[in-house]
């Protein structure tokens, strides 16, 4: 539900949502007369029907939401009784043809592959020659060791696939990576960018040679949301994430004669 992943992460919103329908048919049934009985059931199935509570919420996305929401439904044309099992031939011939006609199930997949990905720091951002400049990687979700990741891995390097900041030349990954997961390691592709302000817009997408490029998960991002999810923000411990050696600092007496005090002094990136 989505209402229930805004209650459990408040102002976060999600890299994909996939709604999966049992079909849904437009024709209304006049069999059984007008009843009031046939009528309040008529009502009820429509409070319940998945297709119109979909139009509801596709209604409320914004133009940039909508490439995030994916349905997954086909059209009948006459709703079939639960107990027609005559029935379900038919539904498997519409499904067959809805899938050869669409390409929405492969867009669906290659939404979902890129949304495993996501960009991390390898070091705090330095500020050079106007630009702040940008080391980190493209890390998956995929737990290491696992043979989906494995296989995830051999599909990029076989479809030439690799990562595009703002529409750039694009970062692919090479035999080394797969090499070293098939070893038990993790995915980890090294890239490199430069922006004008922390504030910027940021968008990371895993394109290949046959597709249009989707975004990985948290996109589109700036560098200053990145640096408060990682804890670079703050002025304890070092960029590389390593303790402060406390073996040098200094102690000076104190103001108020109640003993001394540790002063630190470290060198903050710009």
């Amino acid at each position: 539900m989505i209402w229930e992943a805004k209650r459990i992460w408040p102002g976060a919103r999600p890299d994909v949502v996939v709604s999966i329908g049992t079909g849904h048919c437009d024709a209304i049934a006049q069999s059984g007369g007008d009843s009031l009985w046939l009528l309040l059931g008529k009502v009820f199935m429509g409070q319940i029907d998945g297709e119109r509570i979909w139009m509801l919420k596709r209604n409320e996305l914004t133009p940039k939401e909508m490439n995030r929401y994916h349905r997954l439904t086909i059209g009948l044309s006459m709703e079939p009784s639960l107990d027609n099992i005559s029935g379900i031939k038919q539904m498997k011939e519409q499904t067959a043809m809805y899938i050869a006609q669409s390409n929405i199930i492969d867009t669906t997949a290659c939404h979902l592959k890129a949304a495993l990905f996501y960009f991390e720091l390898k070091q705090d951002i330095k500020y050079v020659g106007g630009y702040y400049q940008c080391l980190g990687y493209i890390c998956c979700q995929l737990p290491m060791g696992l043979a989906s990741l494995k296989h995830l891995a051999n599909e990029l390097v076989d479809t030439e696939a690799g990562f595009s900041i703002n529409g750039s030349p694009k970062f692919t990954p090479d035999n080394r990576i797969t090499s070293g997961i098939r070893k038990g390691g993790i995915f980890l592709q090294e890239i490199h960018f430069k922006v004008r302000s922390l504030q910027e817009a940021v968008n990371v997408t895993l394109v290949n040679r046959e597709e249009d490029g989707f975004s990985i998960s948290s996109c589109p991002f700036n560098m200053n949301f990145i640096r408060v999810q990682q804890g670079l923000d703050q002025l304890f411990g070092n960029d590389d994430h390593s303790l402060i050696d406390l073996s040098n600092c200094k102690r000076r007496p104190s103001t108020t004669g109640t003993g001394g005090r540790v002063k630190l002094s470290r060198r903050v990136s710009k």
